[in-house]
Order: structure tokens, then C-alpha cells, then sequence
């Protein structure tokens, strides 16, 4: 059958036959069909005798309209179709269950889709895609399609990711005794561990109770030492568990002596608190000399970088202002005078008036005579 890439209007009629027979397009009209719908048939150059149609399957046939139709009667005819009742309406879905799916975008196109031009846009069946050379992207198509024609919209989510900070992130490491990298020299710095032990020998001559802490009790001491993962909290337990007091005795033959207090130290073992040498405490709680030293009265961080900075400077200004006037006398003054205070002094001693412009009056001079300069002395 030959339609010579025309377009032809029919009408979709539904039967009531149970028949399982393949649908066949044929105008003839028997009393058992009804008619349920208007279409427009696709029937161009794409389409062979055996796909015509392809959403019209069993239990339907098309009857072809008279191409001297107007639109008007084709409004009219659809008009009076869309007023029969629900279920004829039912019947004349019966071959558009696959209406769903989405065709070829080409105009007058109803095939399956099989790929995306990029640059157009649009969906295209394998002819369209194929016989378009306008676009140069088909030279290398790709089958696949690049749009999503199935399936749930994509979910975008848009996380904002934080910026480490490598300072923070290396304090926080070094506080829990684990591997960190300075910032500035970059170097990879070990994880805290347990020190030697100490001479036990002289320790018992001193009444020092370091052999009693077995391996498994130092290993505990320390990692309830770091999971405190804070340096307020670690020096607070340091300074928790030394003792200063006053000197019993005096070896030294020096009259005056820079020691003037005796440092004990202790760590917890069941519950009590037992002396240690100051090596053996140092080595079990993987700090230094320094850190224990240093550990006092301990501020807090907030207060301890919110220093009054104010009154310093202030003092600061005082003391280079007081050095000023030594210099360059009392009577001199820290800002310097302007021109302008300068010339109103001069108008003030020689007669003349300052009208407040830098410029004097006349008053009680001639205004013939300019204004001379006064001799030297």
C-alpha cells in the first residue's frame, strides 16, 4: 500500500468481538463497532505496510476519513466522540497502553527511541538519528542514550564540605599522644610512649615505691593520661599529683642557696597515691622536664589570650610622650602646628584681625599699605 507521504485522518473503532485476531485496517462498519476516537494517522515515509499504526492493536480497526473533510467537520466529528459515554471511552484505550512511552521527537514520528542528538537536544528513532547529517555529531553517534527516559529523577544533593584546619587537626593529635605533621616544617612526629624505668636500686634507698607499677599498670596510666585529649585537663592532672614543700635540711655550704623548696612526686596505683623518682614520672606519662616545670597555676585559654593589651599601649604612648618633652622641652606640644595657626598668631601680634580664612581683616592698619614683614631683631 502506497500513500505517497500523505497524512490521512480515522476514526478508531472498537469492537466487541473476543476474538484474539491481529487487528486488520479495513473501512468496513458492521453494527457491532463503535466509534470511540479521532486520529490522526502517521502514515509517512518512515512507516512500511506492517508498522502503520503501532499503537493500534487487537480489538481495534480504523476506519480512513475522506480527505475532503474540512477541520471544521473533523471538530465536529470529535466533538460528538468525546460525548459517548465512559466506557466506550475505555474501549478506545485499548490500544494505547503503551502511550507512555516516549517516541521519536521528529515531527509526524511515532518509533521507539534510540538515541539523543547532544546538540539539538531531542530524542530520535535510528532513521531520524541516522539520516540527519545536519548535526556533525552523528558522524560518530553512540547508541546509548543520554538522557534519562526511564526511572526516578536523579537526587542532587549539595553537601558543603569544610575546610580542615591543619593546626587544629594537629593539636587535637598531638593531645591524644597519635602520629600529627607540624604545619610549618611538615615532619611526621612519632606517638607518645612509655619511657624506661628508672633505677630501682637508688629509688628503694629513697623510700620510692617505682618497682610496684607493673607494665600493664603504666600502660593504663598512660592511656588514661591521653584520652583526656586536653592540655588544661593533662596539666591539671600534673599539677594534681606533685607536692612542694619546704626545705627540711640544707647540704649545700653556700649561704645562699637557689633551691628554696623540695618537689615530691606520685601516681595513683588502687587508689592510693604512691611517691616516684621525678624520671620515673616523666617516662610514664611520655611528657618532659619542661611541661612539668611549666605546669603552675593554669589559666584558662580564653583569659589567657584576652590580655588587657589596652593598658599597655596606653602606657607605652606615656612613656615616649615623657621622653619627648625631656628632649625638646615641656612647652613644646606633641602635635605640630598648622600654617594656618601659625599665620593667625602672627596677624594677632602685628595689628590685624583673622577673619578665620587664613587672611586678615585690615582693621587697624591702612589698607593702602601692605602688610610688611616685621624687621629682625
Amino acid at each position: 500500500m502506497d500513500y505517497g507521504g500523505k497524512f490521512y485522518y480515522g476514526i478508531i473503532i472498537a469492537t466487541e468481538n473476543n476474538d484474539d485476531s491481529d487487528a486488520q485496517y479495513n473501512s468496513s462498519d458492521d453494527n457491532s463497532q463503535k466509534e470511540v476516537g479521532l486520529l490522526k494517522s502517521p502514515l509517512n515515509e518512515c512507516g512500511s505496510d506492517d508498522d502503520i499504526l503501532p499503537i493500534i492493536k487487537k480489538k481495534t480497526r480504523i476506519k480512513l476519513i475522506p480527505e475532503s473533510w474540512t477541520n471544521k467537520e473533523l471538530e465536529r466529528k470529535s466533538r460528538k466522540i468525546n460525548k459517548r459515554s465512559p466506557k466506550a471511552n475505555e474501549a478506545a484505550n485499548l490500544g494505547n497502553e503503551d502511550s507512555n512511552e516516549k517516541l521519536c521527537e521528529h515531527p509526524n514520528c511515532s518509533f521507539e527511541i534510540y538515541s539523543a542528538c547532544i546538540c539539538l537536544k531531542v530524542l530520535l528513532c535510528s532513521k531520524h538519528f541516522k539520516a540527519d547529517n545536519n548535526c556533525r555529531l552523528h558522524q560518530d553517534y553512540n547508541p546509548e542514550s543520554l538522557f534519562p527516559v526511564e526511572g526516578s529523577q536523579r537526587e542532587v544533593s549539595f553537601k558543603k564540605v569544610r575546610k580542615i584546619n591543619s593546626y587544629k587537626l594537629a593539636k587535637e593529635l598531638k593531645n591524644k599522644g597519635q602520629y600529627y605533621i607540624r604545619p610549618k616544617t611538615m615532619n611526621l612526629m612519632p606517638p607518645k610512649q612509655l619511657g624506661p624505668r628508672c633505677n630501682g636500686e637508688s629509688c628503694s634507698k629513697r623510700n620510692k615505691k617505682c618497682s610496684l607499677f607493673s607494665d600493664g599498670k603504666r600502660q593504663e596510666i598512660v592511656q588514661d593520661f591521653y584520652s583526656m585529649r586536653s592540655l588544661q585537663l593533662q596539666r591539671e592532672y600534673i599539677a594534681r599529683y606533685i607536692k612542694m614543700e619546704e626545705i627540711k635540711q640544707k647540704i649545700t655550704q653556700k649561704q645562699v642557696s637557689r633551691r628554696n623548696k623540695s618537689i615530691y612526686y606520685f601516681l595513683p596505683l588502687d587508689g592510693d597515691e604512691l611517691s616516684v623518682c621525678k624520671t620515673f614520672f616523666i617516662n610514664n606519662l611520655a611528657t618532659t622536664a619542661k611541661t612539668i616545670s611549666t605546669t603552675g597555676n593554669i589559666e584558662k585559654k580564653t583569659e589567657r589570650r584576652k590580655f588587657n593589651q589596652k593598658e599597655i599601649n596606653s602606657q607605652k604612648q606615656e612613656l615616649r610622650i615623657a621622653q619627648h618633652r625631656l628632649l625638646f622641652g615641656a612647652s613644646v606640644n606633641v602635635n605640630a602646628k598648622t600654617k594656618k595657626r601659625r599665620k593667625k598668631e602672627k596677624m594677632k601680634k602685628n595689628g590685624g584681625n583673622f577673619d578665620g580664612h587664613g587672611r586678615g581683616t585690615g582693621i587697624g592698619k591702612s589698607k593702602s599699605k601692605k602688610y610688611q614683614r616685621p624687621p629682625i631683631a
